[in-house]
Parts: C-alpha cells; sequence; structure tokens
C-alpha cells in the first residue's frame, strides 16, 4: 500500500514539473532578461533566508551569476553538475531526479554519466524560448 501511495506522490510530483517547464517559457530572453530575472532570484531568496548560488547561461555564455556569502567552489560545483543534467535531458534537474525514483532507476541504470558530472536533486531549470 505504501508502494502505491509513495507512487501517487511522485506521478503527482511529476505532473506538476511538467507543468512548470510549459509554463515557465519565454518568447525571448536576452542578457536584460537574465539580469532581471536573477536579481528578482536574489530578492526571493532573501525574503526567504536562504543563500543559493545562480547561475544563467545562455547558449554556453554564463549571463549572470550570484553566490551569497558563505557560498564556495562546492556552490559551484553544484551549479555545473546541474546544468549538465538540464543542458543533457532537457528538464529540470529535480524533474529527472524524480522520473529516476519513479521509476526506480538510478542515473548509471538510465546512461548517465557519472555521478561527479551530474545531479538529479533540485535547482537546476531549462530556460526554453
Amino acid at each position: 500500500m505504501a508502494e502505491t501511495m509513495d507512487k501517487k506522490v511522485l506521478e503527482a510530483k511529476l505532473k506538476k514539473f511538467e507543468k512548470q517547464e510549459q509554463l515557465l517559457q519565454f518568447d525571448h530572453f536576452s542578457n536584460s532578461d537574465a539580469l532581471e530575472l536573477g536579481l528578482k532570484l536574489i530578492a526571493e531568496a532573501k525574503k526567504r533566508g536562504l543563500s543559493p548560488a545562480f547561475d544563467i547561461t545562455v547558449n554556453g555564455f554564463k549571463v549572470f551569476r550570484y553566490g551569497f556569502e558563505g557560498t564556495n567552489k562546492h556552490n559551484d560545483n553544484w551549479l555545473r553538475r546541474k546544468a549538465n543534467t538540464v543542458n543533457t535531458v532537457h528538464k529540470s534537474s529535480l524533474h529527472e531526479g524524480t522520473l529516476l525514483e519513479y521509476k526506480g532507476m538510478t542515473p548509471a541504470e538510465e546512461g548517465f554519466l557519472p555521478a561527479d558530472e551530474f545531479v538529479f536533486l533540485g535547482g537546476g531549470f531549462p530556460i526554453c524560448l
């Protein structure tokens, strides 16, 4: 019974992520848009008392990057691995991680590169035009 409930919870999450990715698309996305989005992310993180690192990359060029006090090389590595995931599967890193969990598979079983190159947790989100 618990496994069925877990599958239903995961299915609901997957539908939510699919909807987010459909809704959060842009007609255009300029460097100015990246700056505006990045500043909004910083403001929201401050309101919530969070201190993440942000990276907005367009066609391989880092247009916006910010790390709160206390972020370090570890955060840089996480950003890189999340970007690798998003650029490979064209979904959010959390969406792909939840999909793997739903399938009962590990990234290696799905055919991905090693964990030091990819991460399947929240944070990485595709910017789609």
